[in-house]
């Protein structure tokens, strides 16, 4: 899978496509048109730095198993990790806990922006 720039077909889609959402963003409410782009954009950049976390998630799963063990190349590869998460993200999660979630824009009557949930079960290894 390569980037939106090194395809040409798909970069004229993807054009096509702003420019229509553009027209329908002119006849949006204004403050709703602009939440909607900003939250796009702040989506774009943590898609970007999820999928940078997962590659080094799988490295360092790669260095772990390895023999012998690169301890210093494991400590950077979690310090990178770390880079990737939000200055926010929690260290830990256990059942019963409750975090503040943002859930984006919401369609219709959907909950938007932030909201408290709880854990039900897992703990941090499992949503990492």
């Amino acid at each position: 899978m390569g980037t939106l720039r090194d395809d040409e077909s798909k970069r004229k889609d993807a054009k096509a496509r702003i420019k229509a959402l553009w027209g329908e963003l002119l006849d949006c409410d204004a403050d709703l048109a602009l939440k909607t782009v900003e939250w796009y954009l702040e989506k774009t950049n943590i898609n970007k730095k999820h999928l940078k976390e997962m590659q080094l998630r799988k490295q360092l799963k790669y260095l772990e198993a390895s023999s012998p063990r690169d301890e210093e190349k494991i400590r950077e590869t979690k310090k990178d990790i770390k880079q990737t998460l939000p200055p926010e993200y929690p260290d830990t999660i256990f059942s019963g806990d409750i975090l503040h979630v943002k859930f984006g824009i919401g369609v219709g009557v959907e909950l938007s922006d932030g909201h408290y949930a709880i854990i039900l079960s897992g703990s941090v290894n499992d949503f990492v």
